[in-house]
């Protein structure tokens, strides 16, 4: 076995970002930027108004001014309608709201002590031109794209979405539609891991159910294996309907992790291969072990063979309850991050926790992590966790 951290470096060390392209704008959310949008100019491109009011001079507040029409050069003693995002006549350094100012006929009252740049936006104070207005691996949000579209650029060169094959082996798994039969299991990691990978910017391919049968299970990952990545839930272990570990070796796998010292997920696979260009991850089959391996390592993996750059740090906060250890394996326990006082505080789910306990795990929104070799972690004493699942 191999600690987390570990298993993780091995993974990533492998990972190659996948190909690019060039979409429209309104297509870009939530996916990944390959090239860093730089501005064409700079904006705002003039000095323009921050409210609907008067522009003016800054040194004729206090006065009754001339109200000019719209497009007459402002000089001292004259005032100006401006609307918001309008620009500023040559000569004004201020604008008054419009509720500020009283208007008599022609004539405008002014308020005393207007300073200079009042309610101006000046001419390149968001951007210059040249200016880089986001960093390439970053995906791409609600306000980036407001950002993005208020500089003019109207497409974008991302990364494209990983392709992800997913599969489940096993005799005793059975898709849901039907009674459940005696002995058997619902396909639970159908959709858990389905949300996950999505989650990570993925696009999904559904293989199915696979049989516990070796040339079966070994036809199915030859078609899958020409995605981006792989997973399946299922087979890793080493009881004599688990298959998967001899047809990687077929298949001619580097295999670069085998056994993780963690708890759950321990028996997780990672693999690569010379004639396949698909990473591939063997998660156990037991529902929770399937979701905390998803959340430990194929939602980073994934999200960097995706082009992101920055990946997601767990919290260091108080647990408000006993979380005990796993003895030489890190121990990840489920639950939910609480607020109290402003603070983030780890709450341990109620139930059994364990790998095949899946009932537990309903709400649940954090990871707790109690490191290896220790016995446990104590009421009020801080713990990293991850947020966010």
């Amino acid at each position: 076995m191999i600690g987390p951290a570990e298993a993780l470096a091995r993974m990533t060390v492998r990972v190659r970002p996948v190909t690019t392209e060039t979409i429209p704008l309104e297509q870009a959310g939530g996916r990944v930027l390959a090239i860093a949008p730089v501005a064409s100019q700079d904006f705002p491109t003039q000095d323009n108004s921050a409210m609907d009011g008067y522009a003016l001079r800054a040194a004729d507040a206090g006065q009754a001014l001339r109200l000019l029409a719209t497009g007459e050069p402002l000089v001292s003693g004259t005032a100006v309608r401006v609307w918001t995002g309008g620009g500023l006549p040559p000569g004004a350094d201020a604008v008054v709201p419009q509720e500020q100012g009283q208007r008599e006929g022609d004539r405008l009252v002014i308020p005393p002590a207007i300073q200079p740049g009042q309610f101006v936006r000046y001419r390149g104070e968001g951007c210059r031109s040249g200016t880089v207005l986001l960093e390439e691996g970053q995906r791409l949000g609600a306000a980036d794209l407001s950002l993005l579209a208020a500089t003019g650029i109207a497409e974008v060169t991302v990364y494209r979405r990983p392709v992800v094959g997913l599969l489940a082996s096993g005799n005793e798994v059975q898709p849901l539609g039907e009674p459940l039969r005696a002995g058997h299991v619902y396909d639970a990691n159908r959709y858990g891991l389905t949300d996950l990978l999505t989650q990570a910017g993925c696009d999904v391919q559904h293989w199915g159910i696979v049989p516990d049968d070796r040339p079966r299970l070994q036809e199915v990952l030859m078609q899958a294996l020409a995605a981006d990545a792989v997973v399946s839930t299922g087979g890793t272990a080493v009881g004599d309907s688990d298959w998967v570990g001899a047809v990687l070796a077929d298949l001619g796998a580097e295999i670069a992790v085998q056994s993780i010292a963690i708890k759950p997920g321990k028996p997780l696979i990672f693999a690569t291969f010379a004639q396949y260009p698909a990473l591939y991850f063997g998660v156990p089959g037991n529902p929770v072990s399937a979701l905390v391996s998803g959340w430990r390592f194929l939602q980073p993996v994934l999200r960097q063979l995706g082009g992101e750059t920055t990946p997601v740090q767990p919290w260091r906060c108080e647990t408000l309850d006993r979380l005990p250890g796993a003895g030489n394996r890190e121990n990840n326990l489920w639950g939910t991050l609480i607020w109290e006082q402003g603070e983030p505080r780890f709450r341990l789910a109620a139930g059994v926790q364990n790998s095949g306990n899946i009932w537990g795990m309903g709400g649940v929104t954090a990871l707790a992590v109690v490191p290896p070799h220790i016995e446990a972690i104590a009421p009020g004493e801080e713990v990293w966790v991850w947020p966010g699942l």
